[in-house]
């Protein structure tokens, strides 16, 4: 699928606030990619990744993986805000990848259930258990004013 370039266009990102746990980046690569008004945010900000990370020279293992987090994090965002998304990629020092899916509800979910296994032909359901395999901390972290999903991939 191609998305178009002229429905979206990145915005230079400023320099990135640090997750928790994780050093504050200096001196680093960074995007930012608005979703609002798109039809398809979680395809947008996969397409965004892919072609981002390509052009930063990432080997393809870090694109591909980092896609699929991405497309994680935006899905379930696109699901459960209201409100504007957008997404943030920043090379740490370090060697890690910082991603992070912002809405502007700074709510905390309310937990949920305890989680069954995912049925083998279920289409949801796996998305934490794939977050926390392939990255090497995530979290979400809350201001007055929106909230940041976010997850850290090390890079070889």
């Amino acid at each position: 699928m191609t998305i178009p370039a002229t429905k979206y266009e990145p915005e230079p990102a400023p320099e990135p606030r640090a997750a928790p746990g994780v050093p504050r980046p200096r001196g680093i690569r960074g995007s930012r990619l608005r979703l609002a008004g798109l039809a398809r945010p979680a395809a947008a900000a996969r397409h965004h990744t892919r072609t981002t990370l390509a052009a930063w020279g990432l080997p393809l293992s870090v694109v591909d993986t980092a896609e699929l987090i991405v497309g994680e994090l935006a899905t379930n965002a696109e699901q459960h805000a209201q409100g504007p998304l957008s997404l943030r990629l920043a090379l740490c020092p370090g060697g890690v990848l910082l991603i992070g899916v912002r809405d502007p509800d700074p709510t905390p979910p309310a937990p949920p259930p305890t989680p069954a296994p995912a049925s083998p032909d279920a289409e949801s359901g796996r998305g934490l258990s794939i977050i926390t395999t392939l990255t090497t901390a995530h979290g979400t972290t809350y201001s007055p004013t929106h909230k940041d999903v976010w997850a850290t991939l090390p890079l070889p």
